[in-house]
This record gives C-alpha cells, structure tokens and sequence, in this order.
C-alpha cells in the first residue's frame, strides 16, 4: 500500500497547489479592484481618424441565432466606409441560404458584407480564418462567434486601447443573457466570471500572459501577420494565436468595463462538450508553446505563470488519481496522515470556494444564492472529471482532432438534427456516461470505507465527488437519448432574428450561391 499512499500524497499535494495558484489570482483581482479603474475615452473623432475594421463572423450550421447576430453587427455604430464584414459560413445545412439571403438585403442598405463559403471544414474555425484573413482589408479585426450580440458602441469604445502600437489584442468581458434560465446556465456563468473577471484582471494587473478568448475581442492585423496568423494544428486556435503574439512582444488589453453579451449551452452534453474541446486544445497549446515559452527572455515569473495556466487543466487527471488512490488505503486499513490528507484537502477545496464566491459576489449577484451555488459548482466541475481526463490525455499525445461546435439553440427549439446533437468524438458518448454511472457508485463504496473512524475526513470530498460524476453519467446518458424540446424562452431572451430595436429578419428563405474561398 505504500506506492497508493505515496501516490495519494502527490496527487493531493498538487491539487493543493492549484488551488493556492487560484486563490494567489483572487487576491490579486481584489487588490486591482481596489484601484481606481480608468479607461480609454470614447473615439468620437472624425471617421477618417479612425481604423479601418474587419468584422469576421465565423458561422457552422448556426439557423437558430445567426440572424440576430447579423442584425447587432448592422447595427454596429462605426463610419460605414472604415468597415467591412466578412461572414466565414462553413454551414452545411439551411443556414447557408438563410445567410446568403440575409447578406443581400444587407447590400442592399449599402452596408460592406461578404458572405464566403467553403466546400470542406479544413482547418475547420481556424481555417477559415486564416482562408479569410487573405481577404480581408482591415487594420485590426473584430472576431464574434454565432451567440454574441455586441451593443452598437462596442467598437467604437474598444478601438482607442489601440493607441498605443504595442497592443496586440483587446478583450471584452462576456456577459450571458440566458445566466438565469437554469442551474446549469447559472454554473456555467460562474465558471466564467471566474476566468475573466478574476483570472484576466489579476493576470493583466501583473503583466503576465492571458489569451484572447476567441469572440468578444479585437486583434491587430500587423500581430496576427507577425505570430504566424492562424494555425489549425489545436483546438484552441485563439489560446495558441494569443500566446504567440505575446511572446512576439505584443500587449494584451482586457477591458472588463466593457461586456458584450452571448450565450451559454442549454444542456449538460453541449456544456460537457465545450468543455472537451476547451481542454483538450490547452493541452495541444502547451504541448506546442510550452518549450518556446521556456526558451524566452521574459521574467522567469512571467513564464512561470504563462506555463501554470496552460496545463491548469492537468487538475482533472489529478482529481481523479486522488479519489481513486484513495479506496484501496482505506480497503486495506492503511492508516493515512491525517493532517497532511484533510489539511491540503481543505486548503485546496477553500481557495477554489473562495475563487468562485469573488466571482459571484464581483458581478453583485444574490449571496444567499451563493451558498448552494458555489458547492454545486465545485461539484459539477469534479463531474467532468472523466471526460475532461480523457481529454487531457489526447491534448498531450494525439493529432488534433475534429473541431466541435456547441450548439447555439434557442429555449423551445427542437435541437433533434444530426448536426445538433452531442457528437459521439468528444467526451459525450454512451460509454463515457456508463464509466461515469460505474466511477460514481464505486466512490459511494468509498463514503462507506470513509465512514470508518480512519477516514471519516475524506467523506465530503468522495460524496461531492461521486455526486458530480453521477450527475454527468446521467445527464450525458438521457441527453443523447432525448430528442424532445427545451422549455419555453424566459423573457430576457430575443426571437431569433429579433433586435432591441424591433427590425426582424426577412422570412424568405431562398438560395444562395454566396461567394467561395479557397481552402485554407
């Protein structure tokens, strides 16, 4: 038993220091919080002063929001001769001519919008990209994906963090209009919060590394052609992108005081693939840049921390060697320290508390509903914990794989298609939730071992544990079997192709050649 507790001990020690990592964050965020915060003052010069812009909206079979995102980018307050638009549709369904037909009357306003396709996915978001970057005329590009409905001065209150030229990208702080509608949308916002109003700010207040997130943000042209451009070799085709553009020498902005609203996953399998994806390109990220990063001449705490949070996810593999390490000790009577084991524990379990109890209170939200939330929260993250090790496991060690879109539905749409349906590559499949079904009753045979005056410390941590991993089984097992409806729309959500200022879109739906790009 001697190699399971040592093994134990080092799996513990280091999810101890992952959490003091996030709890070091959070105290950073609240010292920067305490600072008086400034920002750029609004460009509201003549239009011949400023940029030129390219606004790219990547789009796969996106039917269901496509629409409203093309009515919030004409809505867009920025010189119609300084913009152009170029919608990246790789759709493969009815989306295509929806776009295409949209697109048209959208000419025919005068506004300057393509609508490129492709015939194949290569390089899939990336690829499309950087097919699209050739094209494209712009000094600096605005990026939003299908669910995000930027406010008519978003760009005109990024653009001045520009001014000075050693600004390589510009985020902004996403905001979710469906965070009420469920528990699960309520989690999943507090999961975010967590990463760009703790994570981004504390790392921007210390000059480290932070990545551009993908949509919401603006890149300057000049650091994209400098880095490499976009590259399809991970699936996180922003986080290797943000990376090599700062070890190029450019500077991150992150602009938490301006939001821009999109759209989380409405069900477990959609969120549960994200997260996949999401993992498993950090891993490819860190794989690829990790040794370019160790080579560079920033400061050594710089790269420290650039490394930490590219394998920070490297969490889930250790999870999961603790609680299953755990069992045999307590099956064969082997007496574990007892303050080493619950003192670390603890330590890491209350830095993660703490973390996300800032994010919450930080967005002003309930703190009565922080007190289930946050548990629930810690516990649906260690429910992951299967699918996101596998995910892990092939970052660190395979090709890249096929790029999953989430789907972006909307409440009361039948989400049955094909295309719209967890996909069977990532870790949403049948087996995974059977495994995860198995792992959960095997840790509540643990809680019954735990019970014993030898162990009685690890029983929170094995039923919070084995409840997340049984909810993931569950919930991935009758989702892929489920092909009814959601439930109706909460109020604070728009009809698809609907604006704040009440324009709809056209309801024809007619063909459309649009224009073609070569692959990438």
């Amino acid at each position: 038993m001697e190699i399971w507790t040592s093994l134990h001990l080092a799996f513990i020690g280091l999810l101890a220091l992952s959490g003091f990592h996030r709890l070091g964050l959070t105290l950073l965020y609240l010292r920067e919080s305490l600072r008086p915060q400034s920002s750029p003052d609004l460009n509201t010069g003549p239009g011949d002063r400023l940029p030129f812009v390219t606004v790219q909206l990547p789009l796969f079979n996106e039917r269901y929001v496509a629409m409203r995102l093309l009515d919030h980018v004409q809505a867009l307050d920025y010189p119609r001769d300084r913009l152009e638009i170029q919608v990246l549709d790789d759709s493969d369904d009815e989306t295509r001519p929806l776009v295409g037909d949209r697109i048209r009357h959208l000419l025919a306003s005068g506004l300057d919008i393509v609508h490129l396709t492709r015939e194949n996915r290569e390089g899939f978001k990336a690829g499309a990209l950087a097919a699209a970057f050739a094209r494209s005329r712009g000094d600096f590009f605005l990026l939003l994906d299908a669910d995000f409905m930027p406010d008519p001065d978003f760009l005109l209150r990024l653009i001045p963090s520009f001014d000075d030229p050693a600004v390589g990208a510009v985020q902004a702080r996403w905001t979710f209009v469906n965070r009420d509608y469920s528990l699960l949308t309520r989690l999943q916002a507090l999961f975010l919060d967590g990463h760009f109003v703790i994570e981004h700010r504390a790392r921007q207040s210390i000059g480290a590394f932070f990545n551009f997130n993908g949509s919401g943000g603006i890149l300057r042209r000049s650091a994209i052609e400098v880095s490499g451009g976009w590259q399809s070799d991970t699936l996180t085709e922003d986080l290797d992108l943000s990376y090599r553009m700062q070890l190029a020498g450019y500077r991150f902005v992150f602009r938490a005081d301006v939001v821009c609203p999109s759209q989380l996953p409405y069900r477990f399998s959609e969120f549960k693939c994200q997260q996949f994806r999401w993992v498993k390109g950090s891993l490819q990220t860190a794989r690829k840049l990790m040794g370019r990063l160790a080579g560079s001449r920033f400061p050594w705490l710089t790269r420290v921390e650039a490394g930490l949070h590219l394998i920070t996810n490297l969490v889930y593999p250790l999870m999961l060697g603790t609680f299953l390490s755990w069992i045999p000790i307590f099956w064969s009577g082997t007496s574990l320290p007892r303050t080493v084991t619950v003192g670390l524990g603890s330590a890491g379990l209350i830095s993660l508390t703490t973390f996300y109890a800032v994010a919450h209170l930080s967005q002003r939200l309930s703190l009565l509903e922080l007190i289930p939330l946050v548990p629930t929260a810690l516990s649906v993250a260690a429910g992951l914990t299967v699918s996101n090790t596998r995910a892990v496991i092939e970052g660190l060690g395979s090709s890249t794989g096929t790029f999953e879109r989430t789907p972006k539905l909307t409440p009361g749409e039948v989400s049955d298609s094909r295309s719209y349906r967890p996909a069977g590559s990532t870790g949403v499949t049948g087996l995974t939730g059977l495994i995860e079904i198995l792992l959960a009753a095997y840790l509540l045979f643990g809680v019954s071992l735990a019970l014993q005056d030898e162990g009685r410390g690890a029983v929170i941590f094995l039923a919070l544990f084995g409840a997340g991993v049984l909810v993931s089984g569950i919930s991935s097992l009758s989702e892929i079997a489920d092909r009814g409806t959601l439930s109706p729309p909460p109020s604070n959500l728009l009809p698809t192709g609907e604006t704040k200022t009440g324009s709809v879109s056209p309801d024809p739906i007619l063909p459309s050649e649009g224009r073609k790009i070569q692959d990438a």
